[in-house]
């Protein structure tokens, strides 16, 4: 049963990140080649990538649907959830949101 939950994890993952999909492909190997290590520690391992794994933020304007954009018109794009909190601050948004960015779709033309 781990098998098949740990497959569709990373399945999952891999649409997140193509980078992070090779650090934990890498690691169950490992972990397969070692054999002497338990599920539990390979989960552990799995966890703290996913957590060390850097998302893009966005700041939304609940008030009109709106993003935070630079002059040009383009979304801004914050490395951490700190960095987007602290613009809605000095900008005083009124009702925003700071959202982490998971998953970009793309449709093939």
């Amino acid at each position: 049963m781990l098998h098949v939950d740990l497959y569709w994890g990373i399945n999952y993952i891999l649409v997140m990140s193509k980078e992070l999909y090779s650090e934990i492909e890498d690691l169950i190997i490992r972990w397969s080649n070692d054999g002497t290590k338990t599920a539990g520690h390979l989960t552990r391992q799995i966890m703290e990538s996913i957590s060390q794994q850097k998302h893009k933020y966005v700041v939304i304007d609940l008030r009109n649907m709106d993003y935070m954009k630079d002059k040009d018109g383009n979304i801004n794009y914050y490395e951490t959830e700190d960095e987007a909190c602290t613009v809605c601050g000095m900008y005083e948004t009124e009702n925003a949101w700071v959202m982490r960015l998971i998953y970009n779709h793309i449709e093939n033309e």
